[in-house]
């Protein structure tokens, strides 16, 4: 806690981004399997780019993109999910 009992502000990741991105699919991958979902990959890379998680629920196969950010400077968490994004 910092002063007067607000919330000390959020330490710089000090590593590298490759170490941050892994420390966040791991985060997602962790979260996904507590909602339930299997996950069958992580990291799988192509030419075009890479998907960072592969989850299934069901009949259902969930391909999740995964963005690590270390502050909310660009938007609160609840606002980062796009939902928009998921397709039948």
């Amino acid at each position: 806690m910092g002063r007067l009992g607000a919330a000390a502000p959020p330490r710089p990741f000090l590593g590298r981004p490759q170490e941050l991105g892994r420390a966040g699919e791991h985060a997602a991958a962790e979260l996904m399997r507590s909602r339930g979902f299997e996950v069958v990959g992580a990291g799988f890379r192509a030419r075009r780019g890479e998907l960072d998680l592969v989850c299934v629920r069901g009949r259902t196969l969930y391909v999740v993109e995964v963005k690590t950010r270390t502050s909310d400077a660009f938007g609160a968490r609840s606002r980062r999910s796009a939902r928009a994004s998921v397709r039948p």
